[in-house]
């Protein structure tokens, strides 16, 4: 382009940017002096409708927790509207001279009372002992139909399968051995013995990570397939004490069966099940968003036959308990809120003088005051 037919375009287009519209404001947060980022939309909201001021002058009930050293006392409304915003005022203070950092305080308004009952529970906002008993069920192992199959082809000639399902199942049995064939699945029960609520919304969730190894000749255990999801989420909130149970099929791509990698060929194998939790005590959009933190890792070792035998399947291994990382307090963010939680991360400490805060919860229809 000539240099002054360029001049003339610059020009031309900056006149056509003069005369567009504006872009509409973005909100963004503030950092607090601790440095933790103030995540506060529903506050905000609450604030801007006028809806906070109705708790002005409301009557409170009275909360005082001692933990550590440190005491929290707070004044919690005795009555809300459903989606309420409800503040919580607190205080918060040390017997030392500053509390060890981070310092959490969190309110929830999911739990079950019946549930509860008065014991003291976690919630993986902020988590306590997270511990997952597994219990294997037993395999089903499916064989495709001779012809049964929907092959797909290029020019689009292929036909449906002849009937659906294209394959016959076995019954479920549960050994240390399990028949060989082109679908094989797995179902194990789980049961949750610490201290933690688990759920698989919101900033903190739950989740399940299988793999499935095989056995090498020189004896090594080499990766052979995932879930075709990867990750398999629970959807209940499951509660101490309560158990739920998950299926688990694998997906690989070593084509020694012509099964599109779902079913297993004879041979030693292993499932690694990973049990994660998002409790974001550091910064990992990966971690935060999709994943999660490795918080236990159970082992189950079998065989797989052409021709299966009765066997126990023994217990599982239990390979990392409760970590490896054992500080799940965040530490990076300060106020955080969702639908029914709240917290605040004083990522300082708390010292004798003390900290006061406000929480801002907002409820539910079903949320008992």
């Amino acid at each position: 382009m000539h240099p002054r037919l360029l001049v003339v375009a610059i020009l031309s287009l900056g006149q056509a940017l003069a005369g567009a519209p504006k872009p509409a404001p973005i909100d963004t947060y503030a950092i607090h002096a601790d440095g933790g980022l103030i995540y506060d939309p529903l506050r905000r909201e609450a604030e801007k409708s006028g809806q906070l001021s109705k708790f002005d002058n409301t009557p409170t009930s009275k909360v005082r927790i001692e933990n550590n050293g440190v005491t929290f006392e707070a004044a919690v409304p005795k009555s809300a509207t459903a989606y309420d915003v409800v503040p919580i005022r607190y205080t918060l203070r040390s017997t030392q001279a500053a509390g060890t950092p981070p310092v959490h305080v969190a309110a929830t308004a999911f739990e079950d009372a019946a549930k509860v009952d008065r014991r003291a529970l976690f919630d993986l906002s902020l988590p306590g002992r997270i511990a997952v008993d597994f219990k294997y069920l037993g395999s089903v192992t499916a064989k495709y139909r001779p012809g049964g199959k929907h092959q797909l082809t290029p020019d689009l000639s292929d036909l449906p399968a002849e009937r659906f399902p294209n394959f016959d199942a076995s019954p479920m049995v549960r050994s240390g051995s399990v028949e060989a064939g082109d679908i094989v699945w797995f179902q194990f029960e789980f049961t949750n013995t610490g201290d933690t609520i688990l759920d698989s919304e919101g900033i903190g969730g739950f989740l399940f990570e299988p793999k499935l190894l095989r056995q090498a000749p020189d004896g090594s255990w080499k990766p052979f397939g995932i879930p075709y999801n990867r990750y398999i989420r629970i959807f209940k909130t499951i509660y101490p004490g309560e158990s739920g149970k998950i299926w688990m099929n694998f997906m690989s791509g070593e084509g020694e069966i012509p099964t599109h990698g779902f079913g297993l060929a004879p041979g030693r194998y292993k499932i690694e099940l990973n049990s994660m939790a998002r409790y974001e005590s550091q910064f990992d959009w990966i971690v935060n968003i999709w994943s999660g933190r490795v918080v236990q890792q159970d082992e189950w070792e079998f065989e797989v036959a052409g021709h299966p035998a009765a066997r126990d399947p023994g217990p599982m291994t239990r390979v990392v308990s409760d970590g490896p990382d054992r500080r799940k307090l965040n530490e990076w963010l300060h106020t955080f809120e969702e639908f029914m939680t709240a917290f605040d991360g004083h990522l300082q400490g708390v010292g004798k003088e003390g900290v006061t805060g406000t929480l801002h919860l907002q409820v539910a229809p079903w949320t008992k005051m």
